[in-house]
């Protein structure tokens, strides 16, 4: 090879990677345009010439990245719940307390109150998300629980819950108590830690093998654990429908 020929290969891949680096650049722009519009007006008031014009982009640009307005909301809804599922791993790695089930229960709902498409996927929320959901019954059910079904499967694996509860009963159970505590009257919540760390330690009791004493996780288990998970989610793209 000639050192023009080198030269001219080193030019083709450095264009790749800037038109890499501007389409990764374009989607970001897209998708916290429309994560602002949505959360102002709603899925179905939400425009797509809305979304461009906050973007700084034309109408077409969008349709490089998204065919259609649903596609869009599914990469936003995919995008926040694996950055979800990445602040709570950090937040129960950085956790001093004994780590359990329960004290994961605890950050999920307290990082809920910060992650508001999360937080509408788990609970239907037409209000945000509107007509998509109807559109899209069969993944939104699937898709709601997929972190809480990576996570009890790869406890199954290792041995750690309880034999005598099905994955089903186990995610069904999660989902339940996740539900209605973020949908709980005011008044409910009025206890706030104390009534979270009472669910968890139930949860513990619940769904775990071994779970006497202070810490039903060996330290670095729980970590182990959710890397694990992260593993799995992050190589399926973080697909909710996983």
């Amino acid at each position: 090879m000639t050192n023009t020929d080198t030269w001219t290969s080193s030019k083709d891949e450095g264009a790749r990677h800037g038109g890499d680096r501007q389409a990764e650049s374009r989607k970001a722009r897209i998708l916290d345009a429309a994560r602002a519009l949505f959360l102002k007006t709603g899925f179905d008031k939400g425009g797509l010439r809305e979304i461009a014009a906050a973007a700084g982009l034309t109408k077409s640009a969008i349709y490089l990245d998204f065919a259609s307005k649903d596609l869009l909301l599914d990469e936003l809804i995919r995008h926040d719940s694996l950055r979800f599922a990445e602040e709570l791993f950090a937040a129960v790695e950085e956790d001093t307390a004994p780590a359990s089930f329960g004290s994961m229960f605890s950050h999920t709902i307290n990082l809920l109150s910060h992650a508001p498409f999360v937080k509408a996927l788990l609970v239907g929320d037409t209000t945000l998300l509107g007509s998509y959901v109807a559109r899209n019954r069969a993944r939104f059910v699937s898709g709601r629980s997929a972190l809480n079904r990576a996570l009890l499967e790869a406890m199954q694996r290792r041995g750690r819950l309880y034999e005598g509860i099905s994955l089903q009963a186990a995610e069904a159970m999660l989902m339940m108590l996740t539900i209605g505590y973020v949908e709980a009257p005011a008044e409910v919540h009025d206890d706030g830690e104390d009534m979270l760390q009472e669910m968890g330690r139930m949860l513990d009791r619940w769904l775990l093998n071994d779970a006497g004493g202070a810490a039903p996780f060996a330290t670095g288990e729980l970590t182990a654990l959710l890397h694990e998970v992260m593993g799995r989610l992050a190589g399926e793209g973080g697909n909710i429908d996983a």
